[in-house]
């Protein structure tokens, strides 16, 4: 069992120090021993409040060269070909957080896709300059711009329709990713499939004359496809 440990009184303290004083032959305290008390304390709580603003000074300064870091970001194009149109993959190569990302696209703005650990997906909805824009935390912002091509949300456009002979021709236009001819198919009623020809010089449709109505789908290279009905002359 632990003995109790004995209270110091503060008129016992006093009276103690006061035999100390006498024994020594020193003048005795005429500093009352609450005050003395009180004041280191008070000495205690401004030490500590001097250390801690001086703790926090020094990870300010240490913290400092954070605000003049500059963002950076790599750009990368995951599809240049086949049937889907291109999308850009954006990966943040900065130690501090990203605040807003934001694109353009010759002056109009593209939804951005956000991911994880910094990263972001963009696919365009046109062609042309694309600038990227990414600021961090500390307001440091950073900019890139690149070419955009390849973006085709358009179908194909039928641009004449004649015949010749015992045949129908027919004209398509698709400027930006061109005729998918291997895709093109033409269907009577039943979905029995027509013979055609397809001229991919000149993007023209040959096919039979016939008594039915035709069903006939165009694609482009961007799998957009102009879906119509050819009725029988």
């Amino acid at each position: 069992m632990a003995p109790n440990k004995a209270i110091l009184t503060e008129e016992t303290a006093a009276q103690m120090l006061d035999n100390i004083f006498r024994i020594c032959k020193k003048t005795p305290n005429t500093v009352p021993l609450s005050t003395l008390r009180q004041y280191s304390n008070y000495r205690k709580e401004r030490f500590a409040l001097q250390r801690t603003v001086i703790v926090v000074i020094l990870t300010l300064f240490a913290l400092l060269p954070l605000l003049f870091i500059a963002g950076d970001f790599t750009v990368t194009l995951e599809h240049t070909q086949g049937t889907q149109n291109p999308r850009y993959h954006i990966q943040s190569a900065s130690i501090l957080p990203v605040r807003q990302l934001s694109v353009q696209i010759n002056g109009i703005s593209q939804p951005v896709y956000e991911g994880e650990n910094g990263a972001y997906n963009i696919q365009p909805n046109q062609n042309g300059q694309m600038e990227i824009s990414l600021t961090l935390i500390n307001q440091q912002k950073t900019v890139k711009t690149l070419q955009v091509s390849g973006v085709d949300y358009q179908r194909p456009q039928l641009t004449e329709h004649r015949t010749a002979g015992h045949y129908r021709i027919l004209y398509f236009e698709d400027a930006a990713s061109g005729i998918n001819g291997a895709g093109i198919s033409v269907t009577d009623k039943a979905g029995q499939s027509i013979n055609h020809q397809f001229d991919t010089d000149n993007n023209r449709l040959i096919i039979p004359i016939t008594e039915e109505t035709l069903y006939i789908v165009v694609p482009d290279q961007c799998g957009n496809a102009l879906e119509f009905y050819l009725t029988a002359q």
